[in-house]
């Protein structure tokens, strides 16, 4: 055991970060409200949401989120049934999701320094932790910190990295890495309300094997996996997913037009993005007659300090371009940052109109409304990797 914490000492460092989340509350009160429907007691939803539709809900339409199910509905109605209260619940999942999004980290950082298994250098060490801690504790994090879907998504992301590089790597085509990825499908299902959710992590793992073919010329390896792979993703959500277009199919043109008339293309300037920020609510006021923000804290993060603070955070990651050149990951995590930063500023400059095209003329594109809320996740996660290196 102490051979283990001693190989592995930013282990324990990262549970101790996660407990920060107990931070977030006053006492024994909940965290409620919000655009993803941070919910007071999830366990009543349970027997509504084991069916695709229900009279007590939606008004009698079809329901669109019974893959809120599994993993957090049944997390509360299994800890319910122990009798434990609902904000000690809340607060286990809060810090459970918050060590696994370091956690992951930590797990992907170790496979792209040491691939063949071996010990890090204690460098090493430090460099996972930071780059775990980054990931975990941001300003993008602290924006919203509870979020079901978005936080979720955050956390497995880099184990569904981590999977595939290690599927795409492999000498055989094997089976364990697609049912890896098969089973976060599965625990990520909660974040499929908003199946936006999902392509963080699809644009990762496309960037990577686009990366791969060039690299290793290994395109029959490559189709298989990804025959294998989508195949077990199938099976492991179709549950949620056949209900889903079916019912859904009926409502995409007016969920279209509800978009398309109310959106946030342009709340997000790129040297806000550069540094994790751009929600929307912070250049937004509540009542702007009698200059009632949003945010009330929001004008903190605009301060001198924190700003200079903010971006030396980002050019410290980037250093990791100069420092690493060569390395093969490096170069992925830097694409992979300048392509989130791209489309997280929406349709502001440079080159907005790109997003505008595609916006308007791309079929299913305006899920992503908020780029924001869509795209950041990719720089967080690739500066945060690059921190890591440097």
């Amino acid at each position: 055991m102490k051979l283990i914490i001693a190989r592995h000492w930013p282990v324990p460092v990262i549970l101790l970060l996660s407990l920060t989340a107990l931070n977030w509350y006053r006492g024994d009160t909940l965290i409620a409200g919000g655009d993803n429907y941070t919910l007071l007691n999830p366990t009543v939803l349970y027997n509504d949401f084991i069916h695709t539709w229900s009279e007590r809900i939606n008004f009698g339409t079809p329901n669109l989120q019974t893959s809120v199910l599994f993993p957090l509905i049944s997390f509360y109605v299994f800890l319910s049934k122990l009798n434990l209260s609902l904000p000690f619940i809340q607060k286990l999942w809060s810090v459970s999701v918050l060590f696994v999004t370091g956690f992951s980290v930590y797990l992907l950082f170790s496979h792209c320094r040491k691939p063949n298994g071996r010990e890090l250098a204690t460098g090493q060490k430090w460099g996972a932790l930071g780059a775990a801690a980054l990931y975990m504790l941001n300003v993008w994090v602290m924006i919203d910190v509870i979020s079901p879907v978005t936080r979720l998504a955050a956390a497995l992301l880099p184990l569904f990295v981590l999977f595939w590089i290690k599927g795409l790597e492999a000498e055989r085509v094997s089976l364990r890495y697609s049912l890896f990825i098969g089973l976060l499908s599965l625990f990520q299902s909660s974040t499929y309300a908003h199946p936006a959710s999902i392509v963080a992590a699809v644009l990762a793992n496309a960037l990577l094997t686009l990366l791969f073919l060039l690299q290793k010329r290994r395109y029959l390896h490559t189709f298989k996996l990804l025959f294998l792979t989508g195949s077990v993703f199938a099976a492991f959500n179709l549950w949620w997913f056949l209900p889903y277009v079916l019912s859904f199919r009926d409502l995409y043109g007016a969920v279209e037009m509800a978009a398309k008339t109310y959106n946030f293309l342009d709340f997000t300037p790129i040297f806000d993005t550069f540094r994790f920020l751009g929600f929307w609510a912070f250049r937004d006021w509540y009542d702007l007659a009698n200059k009632i923000p949003h945010v009330p804290f929001a004008h903190y993060y605009y301060e001198a300090g924190f700003l200079i603070l903010s971006y030396l955070l980002s050019l410290l990651a980037l250093s990791a371009i100069y420092l690493r050149s060569r390395n093969r990951y490096v170069i992925y995590f830097t694409l992979l940052g300048l392509f989130g930063l791209f489309f997280s500023k929406g349709i502001n400059p440079p080159f907005g109109a790109f997003y505008q095209l595609l916006f308007d003329r791309l079929p299913g594109f305006t899920a992503f409304r908020e780029p924001f809320a869509r795209f950041t996740v990719l720089q967080v996660f690739s500066l945060s990797l690059l921190l890591g290196f440097a």
